[in-house]
């Protein structure tokens, strides 16, 4: 039997190639299709993910990235934040230490200040003062020009040193003894006046006796005591000599001791002004 004698075989061949030719024509539009929309993915792709709340994996990564780089930012802004809080407080604290160390700088002088006012109020009197004196070094850490007249008084520290009027009562007594002692020997002088005096411009040394020239002598003294030169009262002493002046001896050490005193008095005082002056 021939094809002309069945129809069906004839138009199944017949259907084939068209069917075929239906495939590949939609084969083909599937893949324009799916090319068109990689192309144009970027454009509707994120609505579309976002409208049924969907992400690609590029958008979680995106978003991930976005959320450490949001938290990064939030540490870098908490740094800045507590370095600045940092900063202020160390400037706060650096104030703070100036103003400490101003007012300690403040106290200390004026601690240094009562301790020379103290120390020239000791000075006066006749007690001791050597607590008066370390403190005044301890709290004045450069005396400057006072230091030599104060270590000149470190010996006396201890007991004091005597002031004027104990000087000049305890020389009235020297005063006495000298003119006792004078009147002991006058009759010796007398003596020597009969057996023959020399003629006058001729005297040897030593006719006179000498505790008559330290009597005349502690007169002046007691004039210059009297007018309160204790200088000068100490040099007319130096040309004392013998007996007179080992008993004078004592005497002369307070007086020059009481000579320092008053010298470091005056510095003191000229510290004190400074000190007082200064804002």
């Amino acid at each position: 039997m021939s094809g002309d004698d069945n129809p069906s075989l004839t138009q199944a061949g017949a259907a084939q190639p068209t069917g075929a030719y239906r495939a590949a024509g939609g084969t083909t539009t599937m893949a324009a299709v799916a090319l068109v929309a990689a192309v144009t993915s970027s454009f509707w792709s994120p609505p579309l993910f976002k409208l049924l709340h969907l992400r690609t994996p590029a958008a979680a990564t995106t978003a991930r990235q976005d959320v450490d780089i949001g938290r990064l930012n939030q540490s870098v802004a908490d740094l800045e934040r507590k370095l600045a809080e940092v900063n202020a407080n160390l400037v706060k604290a650096q104030q703070d230490s100036a103003a400490a160390k101003t007012a300690q700088a403040a106290a200390e002088s004026r601690v240094g200040l009562v301790a020379l006012v103290q120390l020239q109020s000791a000075l006066r009197r006749p007690g001791p003062f050597d607590v008066e004196l370390a403190l005044v070094r301890a709290s004045n850490r450069d005396l400057g020009p006072l230091a030599p007249a104060l270590d000149a008084l470190d010996k006396q520290a201890s007991s004091g040193i005597l002031v004027g009027s104990q000087l000049r009562t305890e020389f009235n007594e020297l005063a006495d003894e000298l003119t006792r002692r004078d009147y002991k020997v006058i009759p010796i002088a007398w003596m020597n006046s009969l057996l023959g005096r020399p003629t006058p411009g001729a005297e040897p040394a030593g006719v006179f006796p000498p505790v008559e020239r330290a009597s005349v002598l502690a007169d002046r003294v007691k004039d210059r005591l009297g007018s309160n030169d204790l200088s000068g009262a100490v040099n007319e002493l130096a040309s004392m000599s013998g007996d007179a002046a080992a008993l004078v001896e004592p005497w002369v050490n307070e007086a020059r001791a009481r000579i320092a005193a008053d010298a470091a008095i005056a510095k003191l005082s000229d510290r004190i002004a400074t000190a007082l002056a200064r804002p």
